[in-house]
């Protein structure tokens, strides 16, 4: 015997019936999210000082320029050397050769231009433990010919470890106002959903010296304290 079919129209009837009373499946809310900044900073005592020192020498050929300038430069890493500084505070940064082209005028425009000599320049990327020294070190460097000072600018030798102790204190700074926020807001802070670094360490603000006087006085070097200072973005869950 052949069961009996069902027909359609109570198929569809008996799949209405069972939606009604399951009912619809209930959306899911989106989470409520709080995002603050914290932020924190720290002065330190600079303890360490950077300045590129160097000798420019001209010479009717680039042999004459470049021997002038090798005795001058002789002289210069010599009082570095006087001064302390080993060799990993002493890097050569710039060797450069250049003619000295001279244009002719609007008269002579077809002469040409001509190379009247050549210009010859070597400096150094220096780096104390003392800044304190800095001002002496000048004078002394000036005094054996070092025609070109540049760059001076101040750091801290331990500032990866004074950072992360500055990230550790804008964390608790983010987690203080996100519990104010909740609590004004009658909620709780449940999981972290992200954490983010929004700022990037600052520049040192280099300082630019004239190179002085050969008689002059030491230089007068103020290094100052540096500021490492960390802002971070912390985004929580928010539980009822």
């Amino acid at each position: 015997m052949v069961p009996a079919r069902l027909p359609l129209a109570s198929l569809l009837l008996a799949l209405a019936a069972s939606l009604l009373f399951t009912g619809p499946l209930a959306a899911q809310p989106a989470p409520r999210l709080l995002t603050v900044l914290g932020e924190a900073r720290l002065e330190a005592a600079a303890d360490r000082a950077f300045v590129t020192a160097g000798v420019t020498t001209q010479g009717k050929s680039a042999r004459d320029a470049l021997a002038a300038n090798s005795r001058t430069m002789t002289e210069v890493l010599r009082v570095l050397r006087e001064a302390g500084l080993e060799d990993g505070d002493i890097r050569t940064s710039t060797v450069s050769v250049q003619p000295m082209v001279v244009y002719p005028s609007s008269k002579d425009a077809d002469r040409g231009p001509r190379i009247s000599g050549y210009t010859v320049s070597n400096q150094v990327n220096v780096r104390l433990t003392d800044p304190a020294k800095l001002g002496e070190l000048l004078d002394k460097l000036v005094s054996a010919g070092a025609n070109q000072i540049s760059d001076i600018r101040f750091g801290l030798a331990d500032e990866g470890k004074l950072r992360d102790a500055v990230r550790t204190d804008a964390v608790k700074d983010a987690r203080r106002k996100a519990e104010l926020y909740a609590n004004a807001a009658g909620a709780r802070l449940g999981r972290v959903m992200a954490l983010s670094e929004v700022d990037a360490p600052p520049v040192p603000r280099p300082l630019a010296l004239r190179a002085a006087a050969p008689d002059a006085a030491a230089v007068p070097v103020a290094p100052g304290e540096q500021t490492v200072k960390v802002q971070i973005s912390v985004t929580w869950e928010l539980d009822n």
